[in-house]
């Protein structure tokens, strides 16, 4: 207990090699706090579906309490507690961390300010040489929290510079390291699914943000999964389309924008807009 009310984590290993057995992790409290909500939420799904479950009372309060590590003065989040910002011996990180906060899954609800100087902090505290996922996860960060196209771009590019030939596989490092990083690959699917596609499935409706990567033509998202049906995702340099793939069998159809999505027919979609696909019942819900 850090003070009435409030919970804390020690000795934890957050994703920062460099800095392990550390008290308040930022990521790993924000994660912890997410994951006791899910429990909750899922809990409370499973009983009104008629089966037993009962949600602990202090699933919630301990996940309302936890304590994330916040400098209010410089308006950004230490990586943990003892953090020596900017000392060149200790203040560098290894890899992705606190940005984390702003990619899949965790999609921290910051205000822009605070994600913006947490991203352009650690984008000069990150050692450089670092795995290859970090880029591909600061490119997603500044895509969700901040629609900032222009610097995602250097990062996702950063993101597949490790890719060696003629295999096409990812060392971890541009100096080498682990090859056939799977990581690395990894992360840069995400930046491209998640990221420029703007996938990002929610508790009640599918929703999708596409955006063209830089030096591309074109992008294809196929197979998008929803409530039992099939998606695809076409994204041209200015507009995109969805199509309805494969209707769910035997289920609610789906909408966006309070449109009927039929099989093989697609909609238009607003490049860097987002767009929401829900079930039909849901939309007839929203529009009454």
């Amino acid at each position: 207990m850090r003070g009435s009310g409030q919970f804390c984590i020690s000795l934890a290993m957050g994703p920062d090699e460099y800095h392990g057995n550390v008290n308040n992790s930022a990521y790993t409290a924000v994660a912890a706090r997410q994951t006791l909500r899910f429990a909750k939420t899922a809990c409370d799904v499973l009983r009104t579906s008629g089966v037993p479950c009962t949600a602990q009372p202090e699933w919630a309060r301990v996940a309302d309490g936890l304590w994330v590590e916040y400098d209010a003065a410089l308006q950004y989040h230490p990586e943990f507690e003892g953090y020596k910002r900017g000392d060149k011996q200790d203040g560098f990180v290894k890899q992705a961390d606190v940005i984390l906060l702003y990619a899949l899954p965790l999609l921290h609800d910051a205000p822009a300010a605070v994600a913006r100087n947490d991203l352009e902090y650690y984008a000069n505290w990150t050692d450089g040489n670092g795995p290859a996922m970090t880029w591909s996860a600061f490119a997603m960060a500044y895509l969700f929290a901040l629609a900032d196209e222009s610097r995602a771009a250097s990062y996702f590019t950063r993101g597949y510079e490790t890719v060696r030939m003629p295999f096409g596989v990812w060392d971890e490092t541009t100096s080498g390291g682990c090859g056939n990083f799977l990581t690395g690959a990894g992360g840069f699917l995400q930046s491209v699914i998640h990221g420029y596609g703007g996938v990002r499935f929610g508790a009640d409706s599918l929703t999708l943000t596409p955006r063209l990567p830089p030096s591309t033509g074109s992008l294809t998202v196929d197979g998008i999964k929803y409530r039992g049906a099939s998606l695809r995702l076409d994204v041209a340099t200015s507009i995109a389309n969805l199509t309805l793939v494969r209707a769910a069998a035997g289920g609610t159809g789906l909408t966006v924008a309070g449109r009927p999505l039929e099989v093989g027919v697609p909609i238009k979609l607003a490049l860097g807009r987002a767009a929401k696909i829900m079930p039909a019942y849901s939309a007839a819900v929203e529009s009454w």
